[in-house]
């Protein structure tokens, strides 16, 4: 059990008062050998303006600075957004500090990723997950950082100790080779799912049945452009809603009808979508999705557990299917 010191947290008016996206946990270090995990802390109190994690872990205890899951600045403006728990590590040349402050880091780290549903996969090609700071700066653009592994090497963790301390908890062996994620299973041929995206500024698109990856017919989308509109039909009935760039979720839609924009699409003319959620009655609905901005599918969504997408990215392209 992790000791949560808050005598340094950020009080009203102080900081974000906007909630995270439960996406991803960040793993930073100081970079500032042997100043405590208590000077850090009331560094950042002093200076929140500039920028401050949620967290900072110390030898025997953590500091708490921002209130999780609000928005810390720590990582960027496009990647703090997706981060309700932020922590640093406090630095320490001695080895015996240094390695009683990790052991709080890694439970801090195991803890929140439980409280907010956040898998313990460290630096894989998934949207949600452990991140560090390094792999933030490849993956969401910003200044160039490389904490935290630079440190960890020098006091014996390596990266795949690392990965194995989070997901198994201090002293695991080493990690064993990520297995690469299977592609969209085949749907039961008993249900099906018939969805088309707009073009936004276009005109709709072919239906699609189902998903397959092997050629352009296995989803909706035209790849590098953005839609507006969305519609689907679930064999087993149900219900579907878009997120749009700069707006909100708009209302649930059920119907199934390119020529009513109100209650047979979801979405709104010349707006594009970021966001999808799909509800079926009385089975399971996969679905997932890619955006204008970068390549490859983000995470499989099943019923209502996220979204499909990423707020502030267009989405190019859909799949849905039945497990």
């Amino acid at each position: 059990m992790v000791n949560y010191d808050r005598s340094y947290q950020l009080g009203n008016g102080q900081g974000s008062t906007r909630l995270a996206v439960k996406r991803i946990i960040i793993a930073h270090s100081t970079a500032n050998p042997d100043a405590t995990g208590k000077n850090e802390a009331i560094y950042m109190h002093g200076h929140f303006g500039n920028a401050y994690t949620h967290a900072i872990a110390d030898i025997d205890r953590v500091y708490i600075i921002g209130e999780p899951p609000y928005i810390a600045w720590g990582a960027g403006v496009n990647a703090n957004p997706y981060s309700p728990f932020q922590i640093e590590l406090a630095e320490y040349t001695d080895k015996t500090k240094a390695l009683a402050a990790y052991k709080n880091y890694i439970s801090a780290i195991r803890e929140y990723a439980v409280k907010y549903d956040i898998p313990l996969n460290l630096d894989d090609g998934n949207t949600k997950g452990i991140k560090t700071h390094k792999w933030v700066s490849a993956n969401y653009g910003g200044t160039d950082h490389q904490d935290p592994y630079a440190y960890l090497a020098g006091i014996g963790i390596n990266q795949a100790q690392f990965a194995a301390d989070i997901k198994n908890g201090i002293g695991s062996t080493a990690a064993k080779p990520t297995v690469p994620a299977k592609p969209a299973p085949k749907p039961a041929s008993t249900s099906n799912t018939i969805y088309s995206l707009h073009v936004l500024g276009g005109s709709w698109l072919a239906d699609v049945t189902n998903a397959n990856n092997s050629n352009s017919e296995g989803f909706a989308g035209l790849p590098n452009h953005q839609h507006d509109l969305l519609t689907l039909k679930l064999s087993t009935g149900g219900k579907y809603r878009v997120h749009i760039l700069g707006g909100g979720w708009l209302p649930w839609v059920t119907g199934s009808n390119k020529n009513d924009t109100v209650n047979g699409c979801a979405g709104l003319p010349g707006k594009a979508i970021d966001g999808v959620q799909i509800s079926a009655n009385g089975k399971t609905v996969n679905y997932r999705s890619q955006t204008t901005m970068r390549s490859g599918w983000l995470d499989t969504v099943r019923n209502l557990n996220d979204y499909a997408g990423l707020y502030g990215e267009p989405l190019d392209r859909l799949q849905v299917w039945f497990q």
